[in-house]
């Protein structure tokens, strides 16, 4: 009896030592979370660093060029004032007949074409030419384009006479006019100058040295008038003459009396 206590005693506590052990195992398909983050993993993929993204385009700076673009592109030339020089010759003949006339709208005075009489070549009638104006941006520069435009011709054209014309070069711009006149206006010499243009804002308009074309008329008769010219910076816009009057001495009223430049100021803005 006290054998079989024994054995009996031995097998439980052999039992409760397997319960034990059992215990400190883990659990089929448990992991343990510590010795899975301090594994490295072998088939472990090395991932290569990635490339630095580029950046991305400066919205601001674009936007800011277009908007200079678009200012460049938004330039306009105005043209502004019509304000007649003195007159060489006379005004004052008896008879004589004033006209003004004005380059259509966007153009300028950049020549003049007329009719000499007779073999003295004294002036009869003169008329202007015309031509637009053609703005280009970045940088702004001004230059002349076509067509040609003539201003109406005043006064009668007569057997004999000699058809003549005189024009500035492109990007050029009728300035002044000097000459001979005695009773009538015997010789005259036109002055152009080159446009020119500030490249930055208020982008200003001014003229270049002013060079005379070549003479056209009597070259002796009367006496050189005083120059004329359009003030400094503007430029030639019309054409006023007198003209047809009687100046005596037994001339007839077939020629020009006076002339005058019409003057306008442009700007580009």
């Amino acid at each position: 009896m006290a054998r079989a206590s024994g054995r009996l005693l031995a097998l439980l506590l052999g039992a409760l030592a397997a319960c034990a052990a059992g215990a400190n195992d883990p659990a089929p398909g448990r992991v343990d979370a510590t010795a899975a983050i301090d594994a490295a993993p072998s088939d472990a993929m090395l991932i290569p660093d990635a490339a630095p993204a580029e950046p991305a385009p400066d919205a601001t700076a674009d936007a800011s060029v277009d908007a200079a673009l678009a200012d460049a592109g938004a330039l306009a030339v105005t043209l502004f004032g019509t304000t007649p020089t003195a007159y060489a010759g006379h005004t004052t003949s008896v008879g004589s007949t004033l006209a003004n006339d004005i380059c259509p709208a966007g153009q300028v005075l950049t020549g003049l074409r007329g009719r000499l009489r007779g073999t003295d070549l004294y002036h009869g009638p003169i008329w202007g030419a015309c031509r637009p104006l053609i703005l280009t941006a970045t940088p702004p520069t001004l230059t002349t384009g076509t067509p040609t435009t003539d201003l109406p011709e005043h006064g009668s054209p007569l057997a004999g006479d000699t058809a003549w014309s005189r024009d500035c070069a492109d990007g050029e711009v009728l300035v002044g006019l000097a000459g001979r006149a005695g009773a009538i206006i015997d010789q005259l010499e036109l002055q152009c100058a080159p446009l020119q243009v500030a490249p930055q804002a208020p982008y200003t308009v001014t003229l270049g040295a002013a060079h005379p074309l070549a003479t056209v008329g009597d070259l002796a008769g009367g006496s050189l008038f005083t120059p004329i010219a359009c003030p400094a910076d503007q430029l030639g816009r019309g054409l006023s003459t007198y003209f047809d009057g009687d100046p005596g001495f037994g001339l007839g009223a077939i020629y020009l009396d006076g002339v005058a430049i019409v003057c306008t100021t442009a700007t580009v803005q």
